[in-house]
């Protein structure tokens, strides 16, 4: 089964990509904010991950920045939160 990473603040919509990939097999891992994403995302295999750009403590391209310099290559989508 392959594995992706959520980071996600909100709960709903988590839940809703959560749903719909396990509908096609794929096994999915929540973060809420940059400082557990940033442990668990250099810690697991992931298939690829989802990040969104509003987070509570910073903005999710940040996190991929430090991911990418510290070698971590995994496929990844930013989602723009549409917040202020």
């Amino acid at each position: 089964m392959s594995r992706a990473a959520i980071v996600e603040d909100s709960e709903r919509l988590a839940d809703m990509v959560r749903q719909a990939l396990a509908g096609v097999g794929i096994e999915v891992d929540q973060f809420r904010n940059i400082s557990v994403a940033t442990y668990g995302l250099r810690n697991a295999d992931y298939s690829v991950m989802l990040v969104d750009r509003g987070l509570p403590d910073g903005d999710g391209l940040t996190l991929l920045r430090a991911l990418r310099a510290a070698g971590q290559m995994t496929q990844c989508l930013a989602r723009s939160s549409g917040r202020p």
